[in-house]
């Protein structure tokens, strides 16, 4: 009889050979503990879950980019209109200036610095924008102080003294500026309160004195 080539017997020996049921179960049992996590199957409400919140995710970014634009074009227009109101429309009239000296020479608020002169007032509101001068048109007795205060919105001084007749009376002073530019010089009654505005020294000037007997 003629005995195998070795070639044949190791053919032989591999197709006749069998894997015990025991070591195959524990070979695929170990296939499966080393496969990845993601290999495993997904549930279907976990899988519908996931593409719900991947949508909502979407959405939320789409309105995002939708409403970034809105959002700077309303702040654009709310600059604009806050802009827009606090420019001045136009200047103020003789009338309102008189009106605003006459409440004030009635308020009597006391002065926020006192001097004997006008040289020393000038020193001492540091806070205006130009220097208080004594009027050349007009007579003043005794400075008792001043104070800052607004005039048609602008800056302004309110310097109180008292007349020949020891009456308090009050003197307005502000840089003259195109706030100013429709107030014409005149004379004006409000209140038991004659005001006379004019122009000075590039300054708009008002003088508020009591009407006797009012």
């Amino acid at each position: 009889m003629t005995q195998p080539s070795l070639d044949e017997a190791v053919r032989e020996h591999y197709r006749t050979a069998s894997l015990d049921p025991d070591a195959l179960r524990s070979l695929r049992e170990a296939v499966l503990d080393a496969a990845p996590e993601a290999s495993a199957p997904v549930p279907p409400e976990a899988s519908r879950l996931a593409s719900r919140r991947a949508g909502g995710r979407a959405l939320a970014s789409g309105a995002a980019r939708l409403w970034r634009p809105i959002v700077a074009g309303a702040l654009v227009v709310a600059l604009a209109a806050a802009l827009l109101l606090a420019w001045p429309a136009g200047g103020v009239s003789a009338e309102a200036v008189a009106q605003e000296i006459a409440l004030n020479h009635v308020r009597a608020l006391d002065p926020d610095v006192r001097a004997p002169s006008f040289a020393d007032l000038a020193g001492d509101l540091e806070g205006l924008d130009f220097a208080v001068v004594r009027p050349a048109s007009m007579e003043m007795g005794e400075l008792v102080g001043a104070r800052y205060c607004s005039l048609g919105g602008e800056m302004a001084a309110q310097i109180r003294f008292r007349d020949a007749n020891a009456r308090i009376c009050t003197l307005y002073q502000a840089k003259d500026s195109d706030t100013f530019r429709d107030v014409q010089e005149g004379t004006y009654e409000r209140g038991g309160v004659r005001v006379r505005v004019w122009r000075e020294s590039g300054l708009v000037m008002g003088l508020a004195e009591p009407i006797a007997g009012a």
